[in-house]
């Protein structure tokens, strides 16, 4: 697969979620698991009734390092596992570090793109790309991808020459020519 840097592209290429996705999710546990920590030694503090011994509190912590140490790599697998692939005929989307999923949508049926970036989105460059077909029931998503914006002119320039390939639309909106 290619890299691509401009808003042409021969082949395919694979794109992933911003790093920047992972590394909240993983500050994000750290703080709730530095909050279960510090509720545990508020309840070992000395002024409670009940004595827990030091073998106890051992295995307590050794619990938290190693739930701490699965979700950080379960979140480095999932990233690595969740990645879409463009292409001038289509977009797949795979997912799944054990269940694998995937879902694909031709280019010449997307009828829209849009780029929906929050606050830290646009300060750390990257959005969600919401791809609209008349042939899906729900609007086809690429959650999070870096530079999004670059990605929405590939997919929209790709979509436009396979639409204005002869019978492209034809084919696209279920209608034939007539022949006069």
């Amino acid at each position: 697969m290619k890299k691509t840097t401009s808003f042409n592209f021969e082949g395919s290429y694979k794109v992933r979620a911003h790093i920047i996705i992972v590394i909240r999710k993983i500050i994000i546990t750290e703080i709730i698991l530095a909050f279960v920590a510090f509720l545990m030694n508020s309840f070992v503090s000395p002024n409670v009734d009940f004595v827990i011994n030091a073998n106890t509190v051992f295995y307590i912590e050794f619990f938290l390092l190693m739930i701490n140490v699965i979700v950080f790599l379960y979140l480095l697998l999932s990233w690595n596992c969740e990645y879409y692939i463009i292409s001038a005929e289509g977009i797949s989307s795979n997912s799944g570090v054990i269940l694998r999923k995937s879902k694909q949508i031709d280019v010449p049926a997307i009828r829209s793109v849009s780029v929906n970036q929050g606050f830290f989105g646009r300060i750390f460059g990257y959005g969600t790309l919401k791809l609209e077909s008349p042939l899906l029931t729900e609007p086809f998503l690429l959650y999070d991808l870096p530079d999004p914006f670059r990605h929405s002119g590939l997919i929209e320039k790709a979509s436009l020459k396979a639409v204005n390939k002869a019978g492209a639309e034809n084919v696209i909106i279920g209608t034939v020519p007539l022949n006069k």
